[in-house]
């Protein structure tokens, strides 16, 4: 089975920025997204530098809440880069997929 692939639209949410015009750019320039922490306090942890994503107001800072938020925010930028609406048309859902990944580690004594 070799059907063909098309990649019609992307968004992205990262340490380096929310969106697919900040984060090109600063991988292209080779720029780290990895700065003090100021999401919560480390206040009594070893470390205190972390990749956050930097200008997004949180309301509620639980990590799986933040994901669903980001996963939501990429998804919503890469159908509106591929020219679709968001959410996508009942007759057009068989004919689209997304892919995702993400890195969140859920520490509950934070």
């Amino acid at each position: 089975m070799n059907e063909a692939v098309a990649i019609t639209g992307w968004g992205a949410v990262s340490a380096l920025g929310v969106g697919r015009d900040v984060l090109w750019p600063a991988l292209r320039d080779g720029r780290s997204g990895v700065r003090r922490i100021e999401r919560f306090s480390t206040e009594g942890l070893t470390v205190h530098r972390g990749a956050c994503v930097p200008g997004y107001d949180a309301r509620d800072t639980q990590p799986a809440t933040l994901c669903d938020a980001f996963s939501q925010l990429a998804a919503e930028e890469a159908l509106q880069h591929a020219g679709r609406g968001c959410p996508l048309a009942p007759t057009e859902g068989a004919r689209a997929a997304l892919v995702f990944g993400t890195s969140i580690i859920v520490d509950t004594t934070l």
